[in-house]
């Protein structure tokens, strides 16, 4: 510590002189003049930042990233969550737009950064102390100092009732809140197989913000109290308490819900849940703990 200096200036000196060391890191070249021996490969480039991404949220990683002026790559692979849908709601300056149009834009924000984009998979990922180096499907490897997973969720969807899979994104949604202002007033149904109790009943009634409209498929009978049973008829809800065994496609829009006695209704909409969102499963090759 140089004299009439306190810690904490000091402290700050350290911190200066750890910045500029970084900064003044080059990244290897290899040199025209002197070619590689055969068999000799040189290691990959030791990036900042190795972004695993596959939509909004690696696009907006790999942004923040440039502008952070780091290092780095994005490597995506496969659909957003929302593909299957024609339009996304709520989402600020691009309110009903299509998830592709609004995808196409933030690669479009993201290319005057010249920040790479790789199209592949990663199938392994192992850490090494100050460092991880990724395996791609292509061949590639990375190497980075840091990784974000922004990989997302997808919606694991039950395999009945028939059509639902297909259907999904068009005229079976999952959100209210993403597809619901265009519905008000309307005709809807709600795929609610085990309902039952008082929570049940106010997951119901929820739904009630778009219309009063709404059918609920139960897909058997109910577990509901005559109390609960009589709160959902005063508020003008039907209850289906059979299977129901498809899910097709309206000509004009909407779902024809067909149910195992034969009976079939038509609706603006089924709000369905599945299992619920799950995280995107990573390879057992990712040994990074």
């Amino acid at each position: 510590m140089l004299r009439g200096m306190s810690p904490h200036d000091q402290a700050n000196l350290d911190l200066i002189a750890l910045l500029t060391a970084h900064l003044n890191v080059q990244t290897p070249h290899a040199s025209p003049e002197t070619p590689e021996e055969p068999g000799v490969h040189a290691a990959p480039a030791l990036l900042d930042v190795l972004i695993v991404g596959v939509g909004f949220a690696g696009l907006s990683a790999a942004l923040y990233t440039a502008r952070g002026l780091k290092r780095g790559v994005l490597v995506t692979s496969g659909p957003s969550r929302n593909a299957p849908s024609p339009h996304a709601g709520g989402v600020f300056a691009h309110d009903r737009q299509s998830p592709a149009a609004i995808l196409a834009e933030a690669r479009d924000d993201l290319r005057p950064y010249n920040f790479p984009v790789i199209e592949a998979e990663v199938t392994a990922l192992t850490g090494h102390g100050d460092h991880f180096t990724a395996v791609l499907s292509d061949g590639q490897e990375v190497r980075a100092r840091k990784v974000i997973l922004a990989t997302g969720v997808r919606d694991v969807l039950p395999e009945t009732p028939a059509g639902l899979r297909e259907q999904w994104g068009r005229g079976v949604h999952h959100c209210p809140y993403c597809y619901g202002w265009e519905l008000r007033g309307g005709q809807i149904a709600v795929y609610l197989p085990g309902l039952s109790g008082l929570s049940g009943v106010q997951r119901v009634l929820y739904h009630q913000k778009i219309t009063r409209d709404v059918l609920v498929c139960t897909d058997g009978v109910a577990a509901l109290t005559a109390e609960h049973r009589a709160v959902l008829s005063a508020q003008g809800v039907t209850l289906i308490e059979e299977p129901l065994v498809r899910v097709d496609g309206g000509a004009g829009g909407g779902v024809t819900l067909t149910f195992a006695s034969g009976l079939a209704v038509d609706r603006d909409v089924l709000y369905a849940h599945g299992a619920g969102p799950c995280v995107r499963s990573w390879p057992r090759r990712w040994a990074v703990w």
